[in-house]
């Protein structure tokens, strides 16, 4: 598990490659093979949403703790996952060799703004686990 940081292409191809199981929160907003004319987080955007989450805020910096439900609602969170194929960096030589690889994605966002001000949450997680339900989804999200 690890933070945007980790977000690197070869990260992913290392973890293939040793069969190292990742979950990294996303920062790059890569290109896929599934559809040319999206990127990655728009493409997640557009799934069907799965489910939704509820979920505490810890503190953190200025941001007081609060469990963040929407008004009206038991939940707060909308949930889409897919599988994705993210294509290799642009900007790396073809001599590098790299090729596209298969993941699966994971993307959490706030139903609504906060009452305090502070902004919404949204995570795009991107892993190599098994997600095949809104469950597996879930059981990722790591809060």
């Amino acid at each position: 598990m690890a933070d945007r940081e980790s977000d690197v292409f070869d990260t992913f191809v290392e973890a293939q490659k040793q069969d190292v199981k990742l979950l990294i929160r996303a920062t790059q907003d890569r290109r896929i093979a599934e559809d040319e004319t999206q990127k990655l987080w728009e493409f997640v955007t557009n799934q069907a949403c799965a489910g939704q989450l509820r979920v505490e805020v810890k503190r953190n910096g200025d941001r007081e703790a609060r469990e963040a439900v929407a008004p009206r609602r038991a939940t707060f969170c909308d949930v889409r996952y897919a599988a994705v194929t993210l294509q290799p960096p642009q900007n790396r030589s073809k001599s590098d060799g790299l090729t596209p690889i298969s993941i699966n994605v994971i993307h959490v966002i706030e139903i609504s703004q906060p009452v305090d001000g502070s902004p919404a949450i949204e995570w795009l997680l991107l892993t190599t686990l098994p997600l095949t339900d809104f469950g597996q989804a879930c059981e990722k999200w790591p809060f």
